[in-house]
């Protein structure tokens, strides 16, 4: 450690008339630089591009199915929607990957191609990936929030326990990704 002290000393000295000794101050900044660099490469994280990807996607797909079928479905008017849709604020209402992919007939195949962890060739299991919907605000069309719940193996490569029931846990591991997509319609003036 006195080593690499004393390099850094010695590399940055001042000459007699007080100047800097500028080829060695360049060396010294240049280390600097590189070490900056990697420690900001190695410590902060990559963001897994395909999750982030698959996440947007299950997002549209809720948008989709609530939007298009599900509040259209709950009632037959407004009033009668936004009653019952109130009913799950709390809760949720919760939709697994198969059923959106069936829900989105002519995209079937496709979709169930794309939801496939790229690094692993596994495909998302299908009935532990899913969406919560969270109906909000005014419980009309655009009023929801949901939240994304992938199980694609992303987790797998990220945690290595030796513990045989660990093991068991990741293998099944998902990684809820709450993501909050609000929809929100202006609010109508009271007459």
């Amino acid at each position: 450690m006195r080593k690499v002290k004393d390099f850094f000393k010695n590399l940055v000295n001042f000459k007699k008339d007080g100047e800097l000794n500028k080829p060695k101050t360049i060396v010294a900044a240049l280390i600097l630089v590189v070490v900056i660099v990697l420690v900001v490469v190695l410590v902060i994280p990559k963001g897994n591009k395909q999750e982030k990807e698959l996440t947007a996607k299950l997002q549209e797909l809720g948008a989709q199915f609530y939007e298009g079928y599900y509040h259209k479905a709950i009632g037959s008017t407004d009033e009668e929607r936004a009653n019952n849709v109130k009913k799950f604020a709390n809760i949720g209402i919760k939709v697994d990957l198969e059923n959106l992919i069936r829900f989105n007939s002519d995209d079937q195949d496709a979709l169930t191609k794309l939801f496939v962890n790229n690094k692993t060739d596994a495909p998302c299991d299908q009935k532990n990936t899913k969406i919560t919907i969270y109906p909000e605000g005014e419980f009309g069309e655009k009023d929801y929030r949901i939240e994304v719940q992938l199980a694609c193996g992303f987790e797998d490569g990220k945690k290595e326990d030796k513990d045989e029931t660990t093991t068991k846990k990741t293998e099944k591991a998902t990684t809820t990704t709450t993501t909050t997509t609000k929809k929100t319609t202006k609010a109508k003036s009271k007459k």
